[in-house]
Parts: structure tokens; C-alpha cells; sequence
């Protein structure tokens, strides 16, 4: 922290409001000098006076702090950079979720074909019987990934909304999927048998 800054910044502020050094101490119940040792940046004031001396002058504590204003005007350049970013991310998030939407749709489409023959017993006629499981694995694995990046993505695990959910939301995931393995597990033993 510049003392002298700061000192200099609350000497601004005072003159702003058209005030003597007098007036200010009189405002804040303190002494005249102890106003000067503050702009000449000799002392620094209390923690209970920077409030005060903030909801007076309407500034901010970090303003004060910092000895100088917080520039709240953007130039027409940063905004019109800023908007251009902000419009290259949404276009990047859309892309990526379309993408996403599109593994979900496909792994969920190859898991459904595998069912059915495994169904109707065409994994027997066509061989598949010894990688069904795996493949059945990997495409449950795959899925859920999917659906768990297309959530992050979209915002739906977002970590204040998701903070207690997560912890119910994980272990019921892992429950589905081994009920998942078991029933493939069950379907192929009865498919062998």
C-alpha cells in the first residue's frame, strides 16, 4: 500500500466535496491533524474510519486502498472485443454440444442394436457372444461420459446448483451401471447356455 497515494486520493475525495480539512474531522469525530497525517500519507486510518470515509466520500473501500478510482467505463474497443469473445464461446459451446448430443445418440443407438441381437440370439449365429460384454461395457462407459460432458457443458453440473446432487447423483449412476453389467452379464450367460 502507497501511503502517500492513498493520502493523496482521500485529499482529492475531500476537495471534491468542497470541504476543509476541519469540516472532515468534525464529520468523522476526530481531530484536524489526524486528517492531515492521512493525506500526507504520515498515518493511515482505521479499519472502522475507511468504512465510514468510503460511505461518505461513495466510493469503495479498494478504491481507497488502492489511492486512485476503478475505471467502471470500458472503451468502445474493449467492448467490442469482449462482445466478439463472448459470441466465439457460445458459438464454440453450441458446436460442442451438438457434438456431444450426437455420441449420446449414437452410443445409446449401438447399445439398443446390441440388445436386440443379443435379443434374438444373432450374436450365437454371427460369433459376437464372446465380445458382447466388452463391447456392451465400453458402450455404457462411453454413454455415460457423454451425458456427463454434455451436462458440464450445458451448465446443468454447475458447482453450486450440482453440490449436494453430485453426491447422490454419483452413486446412483454407479448403481445403474452395474445393474447395467449384470443384466448384459445375465443376458449373455443365458444367450451361451
Amino acid at each position: 500500500m502507497d501511503q502517500v497515494k492513498i493520502g493523496g486520493f482521500l485529499r482529492e475525495l475531500r476537495k471534491e466535496k468542497q470541504l476543509t480539512q476541519e469540516q472532515l474531522a468534525e464529520q468523522l469525530s476526530v481531530t484536524a491533524r489526524t486528517v492531515s497525517r492521512w493525506e500526507n500519507g504520515n498515518n493511515m486510518p482505521d479499519l472502522s474510519i475507511l468504512v465510514e470515509l468510503s460511505e461518505f466520500y461513495g466510493v469503495d473501500i479498494r478504491e481507497i486502498i488502492d489511492g486512485e478510482r476503478m475505471q467502471t467505463e470500458m472503451n468502445e474497443d474493449m467492448k467490442e472485443t469482449l462482445s466478439k469473445v463472448a459470441d466465439y464461446t457460445d458459438a464454440e459451446k453450441a458446436k460442442l454440444i451438438k457434438d456431444l448430443r450426437l455420441n449420446v445418440i449414437f452410443s445409446c443407438i449401438a447399445l439398443l442394436v446390441l440388445y436386440i441381437m443379443l435379443g434374438f440370439n444373432l450374436t450365437e449365429r454371427y460369433d459376437l457372444n464372446e465380445h458382447a460384454l466388452w463391447v456392451t461395457l465400453v458402450g455404457l462407459i462411453a454413454s455415460g461420459g457423454a451425458v456427463v460432458n454434455l451436462m458440464q457443458i450445458h451448465g446443468s453440473m454447475n458447482k453450486h446448483r450440482m453440490k449436494k446432487l453430485r453426491s447422490v447423483l454419483i452413486p446412483v449412476c454407479m448403481a445403474v451401471l452395474a445393474f447395467c453389467v449384470i443384466l448384459v452379464m445375465v443376458l449373455i450367460t443365458g444367450v451361451l447356455n
